[in-house]
């Protein structure tokens, strides 16, 4: 079997194929150049009847066993019937040092699995993360793991996301095309049922951040073909490999049409300077918004209208005489102006509304003012006397000088106008740093999360777990 390249735009360029497992009494396989398969077909074509056309190739193979690993390791808290695996594979090809191919997903695996470990709530759901071994030689760690487990641990998988290459130069931003809407499902293949769903949690969340994305084929390259045959729901990213870029996927991700997306791949040329850092900053927090997701349970936000018209007569006789004398709208901030060690300790700064209309939702923004920090909402339930509180802090102690700077706060709430404030993060060692909070900081919601932080030097690769104020128990993301 004489297997030829077929990119005439780089003709003199060999084949480079993954074969895939030993198969006894198979032919001998050969991959080629454009310019000499193409060659051999002409020759084939113009030979007169009764001619054979003769070529020689020297084709040396050698079968050895070789002993590598696969790494797995799973968060301690989480359902355990309930299993959200993501994975990436460790190995790269002999020609080249693998950079894009696969050093790129596993680092932001890994990167992610490190700023998981961080959050200050457990996740609802377990979270499995794999790297694989001897991906390029057949899937063959991914393949024996999912081997391994038996009818009753497989079930308990739920999901898998894989990421196999970020960086590509040429790149455009994928997502395995779980409904066929892109790329037509081959022949053959079943997805599993839930499959579409994952790959709505990327295309929702590059929706939101207007970021252009193509589906690409299930084409059964990467490690999730072994999920995919066993009945799992799979999806995951690709930033493209040897497939040749298009016109319309030049218009919406720039680079050069006619050449491979990935022109490094395979190749002595897949270092760290040949990758997209462009590619990276969009997919890192693709990574992270996806593992967030299926770790954690999640309520849908409230509608913004609603949802039943109200009634056109009141419901109950008014009284005739005030009941009480309505509470006055106050914002308190204590401390207003904070040491940068105390605000990444359980003190930080607690946030007080007053005024509010009972049993409602109030909101609060924190606008960080000093360029490093991002905006960011939290939420709580206003209690029976009006009162809503908040805690805000720095998670990461090791950087507490990133949180220095002014912080305007802003709370919404029924019963009037929003009420704002503002704090201030002083560097050690300031002159009146403040007390710190007075205290722990308070819980708001049902178990939301007290402690809310954007920052965005948690990992590499511009990877920022979503953090916004969630409600849990809401039931099973399956």
């Amino acid at each position: 079997m004489i297997i030829y390249n077929n990119t005439k735009d780089a003709p003199d360029e060999e084949l480079n194929a993954t074969l895939g497992a030993r198969i006894e009494n198979g032919a001998p396989t050969v991959g080629t150049t454009y310019n000499l398969g193409n060659g051999l077909l002409e020759a084939i074509q113009a030979a007169g009847e009764g001619e054979a056309p003769a070529t020689d190739f020297t084709l040396e193979t050698e079968y050895k066993t070789v002993t590598t690993w696969n790494v797995i390791a799973e968060t301690k808290a989480g359902k355990k019937d309930n299993v959200q695996m993501f994975g990436a594979h460790l190995d790269g090809v002999p020609e080249g040092p693998a950079a894009n191919d696969n050093a790129s997903g596993s680092a932001a695996l890994l990167a992610t699995a490190e700023a998981l470990a961080k959050q200050p709530t457990p996740v609802d759901n377990a979270v499995r993360f794999g790297f694989w071994g001897a991906e390029e030689v057949g899937l063959v760690g991914s393949e024996k793991y999912v081997e391994s487990l038996s009818a009753e641990e497989l079930s308990k998988v739920k999901a898998y996301m894989n990421f196999d290459m970020i960086g590509s130069d040429n790149y455009v931003v994928g997502t395995l095309d779980s409904d066929g809407s892109d790329v037509p499902i081959p022949d053959g293949i079943t997805v599993p049922d839930g499959s579409a769903e994952l790959e709505k949690v990327f295309t929702d969340y590059f929706a939101d951040n207007d970021q252009k994305n193509v589906g690409t084929e299930f084409s059964g390259r990467s490690d999730y073909q072994a999920f995919l045959d066993a009945g799992i729901p799979v999806s995951g990213l690709f930033s493209g490999a040897d497939e040749i870029k298009t016109e319309q996927e030049v218009e919406w991700f720039g680079g050069e049409a006619g050449k491979p997306q990935d022109t490094n791949y395979h190749q002595a040329t897949d270092t760290v300077e040949n990758m997209s850092k462009e590619a990276l900053d969009i997919f890192g927090p693709a990574i992270a918004y996806s593992v967030h997701t299926l770790a954690y349970d999640l309520t849908e936000a409230p509608t913004e209208t609603p949802t039943e018209t109200p009634t056109s007569t009141p419901t109950e006789t008014p009284t005739e005489t005030p009941t009480d004398d309505p509470v006055e709208r106050s914002l308190s901030i204590d401390p207003k102006k904070v040491d940068e060690n105390d605000f990444v300790s359980d003190k930080g700064v607690q946030v007080t509304a007053t005024g509010c209309a009972a049993g409602t939702t109030a909101t609060m923004t924190v606008s960080p003012q000093n360029g490093k920090i991002k905006e960011f909402e939290q939420t709580a339930t206003v209690g029976a006397d009006g009162v809503a509180k908040f805690g805000v802090r720095g998670l990461d102690e090791s950087k507490s000088a990133e949180y220095v700077g002014k912080y305007d706060v802003t709370v919404e709430c029924d019963g009037g106008d929003p009420l704002t404030g503002s704090f201030e993060v002083v560097a050690a060692g300031a002159d009146d740093p403040g007390a710190g909070g007075g205290g722990d900081l308070p819980r708001t919601g049902s178990e939301a999360l007290p402690l809310i932080a954007s920052a965005a030097a948690l990992i590499v690769l511009g990877v920022v777990m979503t953090m916004g104020a969630r409600r849990r128990k809401a039931g099973s993301l399956k």
